[in-house]
């Protein structure tokens, strides 16, 4: 069987579930940090902004690290 050496592909690499939630997961931090200037503009108490920015930012480190 003959190989063809000018071909120049990458390896089929198969995604597995872990990447799938990895992209999930990113995906979700970013959405979650939208709620910070809509709290804002619903004009909430500085409290609950300031408890949803630290809800939002702990998990962030944990899943980071």
């Amino acid at each position: 069987m003959a190989i063809n050496d000018t071909a120049i592909t990458a390896p089929n690499l198969p995604m597995g579930w872990c990447s799938k939630v990895g992209i999930a997961l990113l995906a979700l931090m970013i959405l979650l940090w939208l709620l910070i200037p809509i709290e804002a503009a619903l004009k909430m108490s500085a409290g609950t902004i300031a408890a949803t920015t630290t809800g939002i930012a702990i998990p962030n480190k944990i899943i980071r690290s």
